[in-house]
């Protein structure tokens, strides 16, 4: 994976948005939280074990300038990882954020009770 401007792979970003407390672990209860779900057994995940499950899961892939990726309310079964290019997210209510190359989204309908997508992003350009 290539770096992102301050340093960091976007498996180590991902990784840390996920670990609030910065433990430099996640578990099923941190995982749990989230989702409101009831307690599973609790075992530490390092970033490299997360690095391993992601890279196991991964695929590339490209979306042309103009692409709706998912709408604001879809099922969310995917996370993204912005290798290059740019997304702007819109919701219903107005909000609206530019993502670039490092970022990642998507995160949100994995760990929402609901799995549903909270926003929609759309390319301004082509992405990967």
């Amino acid at each position: 994976l290539d770096p992102t401007q301050n340093g960091e792979s976007l498996v180590e970003k991902a990784f840390k948005s996920m670990d609030k407390e910065a433990k430099g672990f996640l578990t099923m209860d941190d995982i749990s939280k989230e989702r409101g779900d009831e307690k599973e057994e609790s075992v530490p995940m390092t970033l490299s074990s997360f690095a391993d499950l992601l890279g196991e899961n991964m695929q590339n892939k490209y979306f042309p300038a103009g692409h709706v990726i998912f709408h604001e309310g879809d099922p969310g079964e995917h996370m993204y990882f912005l290798n290059s290019g740019t997304c702007e997210v819109l919701t219903k209510d107005g909000f609206h954020h530019i993502l670039q190359g490092g970022d990642s989204f998507g995160e949100g309908g994995l760990i929402n009770e609901h799995a549903k997508r909270s926003a929609t992003i759309k390319t301004l350009t082509p992405v990967h």
